[in-house]
């Protein structure tokens, strides 16, 4: 015979359920990220290594570097040279750019060329205009003709976003923009410092429920059944 359940044990498995879904919704939404900006750029000759080869030669996006010639990047359709801040997207980021003019890397004593990067979480422009201002990210090519990129090694010799000076690589190959994860997914150069270039924002894994969240979507599941299968008696 089917005995209903008494409104204290409704209330109850109705709170079970409302939990199990919003637990639910929890553990599968998206986690919020700080905005992200490109805020500067710089290419550079350099070597196997990823080493300078010459701090003269330099193309950035720094307006406070006067008399160096613009590095040009085409982002979502735009051309942007000099004082850059790119939103991007959380996931992939395609960029190309190029230098405005044509003098070759290897003139310069390099076998490709370095790309270094600034990022930051607000829209203003990185300009500085004096002291070492070392990339937050660096790429680089074995060759002009290699098909993988490579992140420098700790303490390789490279152009500082000062014009003409040099500092140190730090050997990242992430850093945070707040607490999102930024990295460089594809890299590419030619002699003449035209190229493309993909920056990731978040992780590129799937969101997956932490451990704790599954245990209680366990529990309350469990808790769930056994007031059913009370209340089928």
């Amino acid at each position: 015979m089917f005995t209903p359940l008494c409104s204290s044990r409704r209330a109850l498995l109705a709170s079970a359920s409302l939990l199990i879904v919003g637990g639910a919704v929890l553990c599968t939404a998206p986690q919020a990220h700080a905005q992200t900006y490109l805020v500067g750029a710089l290419l550079f000759a350099a070597n196997g290594s990823g080493a300078t080869t010459s701090t003269s030669y330099q193309y950035d996006t720094n307006s406070s570097s006067p008399g160096v010639t613009p590095l040009n990047f085409t982002f979502n359709g735009t051309t942007y040279g000099k004082g850059i801040s790119l939103l991007l997207a959380n996931g992939s980021n395609a960029l190309s750019f190029v230098q405005n003019a044509v003098t070759p890397i290897s003139n310069f004593g390099g076998t490709a060329g370095d790309l270094g990067l600034f990022f930051s979480t607000t829209n203003t422009s990185y300009n500085p205009s004096s002291g070492a201002r070392t990339p937050d990210l660096l790429v680089s090519r074995a060759t002009n003709g290699a098909t993988a990129f490579f992140f420098p090694a700790t303490g390789t010799s490279i152009n500082d976003y000062v014009f003409s000076a040099s500092t140190t690589y730090s050997g990242a190959t992430s850093v945070a923009s707040g607490v999102t994860p930024v990295t460089v997914t594809s890299f590419h150069v030619n002699d003449n410092g035209a190229g493309a270039v993909t920056i990731r924002v978040g992780s590129a894994a799937a969101a997956t429920p932490e451990p704790g969240s599954l245990a209680l979507l366990t529990g309350l599941s469990i808790t769930g059944g056994l007031f059913l299968k009370r209340r089928r008696k």
